[in-house]
């Protein structure tokens, strides 16, 4: 497949991914205002597709990163250092040093695996997708291999009590700013969740 191929069919899934976070996102959680939900998650509704936009940028980019070095056949240390100057969730980590730098290897750990998973998909020589999974990979290594692009919320699980993610309002409301980080991991975790769930469905109909 070419690299523009790949890009195209993991494009697809970080949309997928980030509408599903979108919807379940509850301004409820983050907003402590004396109105009922359906007002607030009215008043908050532009806001709330901007900030979800910042992320899914961010997600998206690091995707390309990902297949462009699968692309290319090896990570370097400049790979690694803008996988994670592209990831929201550790550039707004306020850790010490040693769990900064833990969560770090962490992350890098996930973007080197997904690296050696993408990488026999840009090489193949199928042009669809799917052919070319199965064409590489059996049934249950195929899920394994696609699952594990869509773990990262395992990891960033374990380090949402030091991040702060903040979103800035401008609705009326007596609140100018917001903190949404744990909300935010968890609508990314459902989103991930989804994923695996219809990767698990796809690959039981293309290997039947």
């Amino acid at each position: 497949m070419t690299e523009k191929a790949v890009k195209k069919e993991f494009d697809g899934y970080v949309k997928s991914v980030s509408l599903k976070a979108l919807d379940e996102l509850d301004p409820t959680q983050v907003v402590d205002v004396n109105l009922p939900p359906d007002r607030i998650k009215s008043l908050l509704r532009d806001e709330i597709r901007q900030e979800m936009a910042r992320v899914k940028t961010g997600f998206q980019e690091q995707t390309d990163l990902i297949v462009e070095t699968a692309a290319k056949g090896e990570v370097t240390e400049e790979d690694r250092s803008k996988f994670l100057e592209l990831d929201l969730y550790y550039t707004n980590y306020f850790g010490d040093e040693e769990r900064t730098e833990q969560f770090g290897e962490e992350l890098t750990e996930y973007f080197e695996s997904t690296v050696r998973n993408v990488a026999p998909l840009v090489a193949s020589e199928e042009e669809d997708f799917w052919d070319a999974v199965k064409d590489i990979y059996d049934e249950d290594r195929a899920v394994e291999a696609l699952q594990g692009y869509f773990s990262r919320s395992d990891i960033l699980e374990k380090y949402t009590d030091e991040m702060v993610l903040t979103m800035a309002l401008d609705t009326g409301l007596p609140i100018e700013e917001v903190e949404y980080t744990e909300e935010s991991v968890r609508v990314f975790a459902e989103g991930e969740r989804e994923m695996r769930g219809r990767i698990e469905d796809q690959a039981e109909l293309v290997y039947d």
